[in-house]
């Protein structure tokens, strides 16, 4: 699967209601399928159990499945909504009446896979805890996603812009030749800068938060430097800002968190008090250069006020009507369209379901409170799966258009709570822990 995620515009098969069905969304299915085949019940039933994070998500996929078939019933012809339409070939999002379509069940059929996944992740590396191949798999991952990227980056210079047309077989438009003034905007795999930034951002967290829990590894830096150029280099507005805003939280963070734990807080102290000199330097950077100038109008300025800008604002407000006009129970997944994940999940799961996936979130994303000695490499590696989860879901916060974080994001949030459970369990019996700890380095 994590070979499959940088090809975010590869096709397998395009299907009437569901729409395209991805590479990813391919090697999913089948990753389900053979987990279904092998695991035990017990197993299943474990992952499930009240008080579990599973447990959380299957409430939330219930509340999803009676919300798409009962909601736009109920409410058809009462609320308007945001839909894509087309009239004479042209597609454009326009207010109309909601009725029940196909957009409701493809929408949550999508949820539940990734809900799938997440069961089928979590409970096959509760099994095993075999981290080394975690870390292989995401390195596979982002080595591939800086091939395609810098394929993508220097074939139209020279002409050889259709070289990524085999694998951008996705039928909807790609958008391959936009330009940031002089500069050809990254998309990769993928059909958009927005999409290749939002998989961009979910790596260069992850990276981000492993090499600072190991600044011996070098390949790591690089990893983290190599998808910082990359974020950037998409010039996607959300997506720069992201970077920004959550490298300067989980520097503070961090700061505040090794300064009560007395370890490497020097390190911080140098970064954090590097930051006013910084903040003072690009702004008379941006104050006496036009080029600065222009660039920060262009890229937030411009961005908010444009009509694109304009757009996505009237539909989070359309959001947040449809969850008054709904009572607060939303109008279904997939019948709210908006430009954010929690005006997404209030418009279209409403309350209920923001409670639990709120819960859900939070459950998932927590760390544990106390760091086993013995599986300290473990505990790094879903540490910094969680902090790749995080960036994707700040992110989602600002353009995605449904309450469904993506498959990237629920594989990882399944190989963290996987590696907890595997740790937990072995909780009881530290020298096996050990073992499997000793064996982890040795094969690193």
């Amino acid at each position: 699967m994590f070979a499959a995620m940088p090809f975010g515009a590869t096709a397998v098969f395009s299907a009437n209601g569901i729409g395209n069905v991805l590479l990813l969304d391919f090697c999913a299915i089948a990753y389900v399928l053979a987990v279904v085949i092998r695991i035990k019940l017990d197993r299943v039933v474990a992952s499930l159990w009240p008080g579990t994070p599973g447990f959380l998500l299957l409430v939330l996929c219930v509340i999803i499945l009676l919300g798409a078939y009962f909601l736009p019933r109920i409410f058809a012809d009462r609320a308007a909504v945001y839909l894509i339409q087309s009239v004479d070939g042209r597609l454009f999002i326009d207010l109309a009446p909601l009725v029940p379509s196909a957009a409701q069940p493809a929408q949550a059929i999508r949820f539940l896979l990734g809900a799938l996944v997440f069961f089928a992740v979590s409970v096959v590396e509760w099994r095993s805890g075999d981290g080394l191949l975690i870390l292989r798999a995401v390195c596979v991952a982002s080595f591939l996603h800086v091939s395609v990227s810098l394929l993508d980056w220097v074939s139209y210079p020279i002409g050889f812009a259709q070289v990524l047309d085999r694998i951008r077989t996705v039928h909807q438009a790609i958008l391959v030749d936009q330009h940031f003034g002089s500069v050809r905007r990254l998309i990769g795999g993928h059909t958009e800068p927005a999409s290749f930034g939002l998989y961009t951002v979910g790596l260069y967290g992850f990276w981000l938060r492993y090499w600072f829990g190991n600044m011996r590894s070098f390949a790591a830096g690089v990893m983290m430097f190599a998808m910082l150029i990359l974020a950037l280099r998409s010039t996607s507005s959300a997506t720069i800002a992201n970077v920004i805003l959550f490298s300067s939280a989980f520097l503070m963070w961090h700061a505040v968190a090794d300064a009560i734990s007395q370890r490497r807080f020097g390190i911080y102290v140098c970064l954090l008090g590097a930051l006013p000199a910084l903040v003072s330097g690009m702004w008379i950077w941006i104050e006496f250069s036009a080029t600065a100038h222009t660039l920060v109008e262009v890229l937030f300025l411009d961005k908010a006020l444009s009509d694109s800008g304009q757009e996505r604002f009237s539909w989070n407000a359309q959001a947040l009507s449809n969850f008054s006009e709904s009572f607060g129970l939303g109008l279904g997944i997939g019948s709210v369209r908006a430009s954010g994940f929690g005006f997404a999940v209030l418009g279209n799961l409403g309350w209920p379901g923001a409670l639990v996936f709120g819960w859900f979130l939070f459950r998932v994303l927590r760390p544990p409170a106390t760091k086993p000695p013995f599986q300290s490499e473990c505990f790094e590696l879903a540490s910094a799966l969680r902090c790749g989860c995080l960036a994707v879901l700040c992110q989602s916060a600002l353009t995605t258009p449904y309450p469904n974080p993506g498959l990237p994001f629920f594989i990882m949030c399944g190989l963290a709570v996987g590696l907890d459970q595997m740790a937990a369990a072995s909780a009881g019996n530290p020298s096996a822990a050990q073992s499997k700890s000793y064996q982890f380095l040795v094969r690193s």
